[in-house]
């Protein structure tokens, strides 16, 4: 299959390849290529982030997520807007947050329903009783978990506790998706 897909990709001109991804993907790779490069000092290319959390520490379902996350495929914010019905249209707004558009940053790391911040103070404790350093929740940091460093040398990030943030972060970044998936569409 891969060479398959190889070949393709080396038939296509760079312009079919363009077209072919996504408006929202191409962004939301770039940020996490700034973000990781200001994080931990690390400028991943785009092949890194797509196989970072391809890991046998992650189950499919979390990797399925953070491959929405991505392509910003989950039905969130704007994507409401399609619908006719007035209470389908209302859950582009976030109800907890002055109806600020529901997008998935604002999800998992701004929203003030009760849970999110809750959960990651927990995974920060956590994180903190292995390793001081504690990079703020990005989406970088849950979808390219495996590239996190600590940026100063003093503490080491050792393999043990890699895969341990590679479990931990998208992990809870997921149950977050589903708290608020029960709480809005229930």
């Amino acid at each position: 299959y891969r060479a398959i897909r190889e070949f393709e990709i080396g038939n296509q001109t760079q312009r079919q390849r363009e077209a072919s991804q996504r408006r929202r993907t191409i962004n939301n790779i770039a940020r996490i290529q700034e973000i990781c490069s200001r994080t931990y000092g690390k400028y991943p290319v785009e092949r890194v982030i797509w196989t970072n959390f391809r890991s046998k520490d992650i189950d499919k379902p979390t990797q399925e997520f953070l491959w929405k996350l991505i392509h910003d495929a989950q039905m969130v914010g704007d994507k409401w807007e399609r619908f006719t019905d007035p209470e389908m249209r209302n859950r582009a707004l976030c109800a907890h947050c002055d109806n600020e558009v529901e997008s998935m940053d604002h999800i998992l790391f701004k929203c003030r329903a009760t849970g999110q911040e809750l959960i990651w103070n927990l995974t920060k404790a956590l994180w903190n009783k292995r390793c001081k350093f504690w990079p703020e929740p990005s989406i970088a940091t849950v979808t390219a978990p495996k590239l996190i460093a600590n940026p100063n040398a003093d503490e080491p990030i050792n393999s043990a506790l890699r895969r341990l943030f590679v479990v931990l972060i998208p992990e809870a970044a997921r149950l977050i998706w589903k708290m608020r998936c029960q709480r809005v569409t229930g």
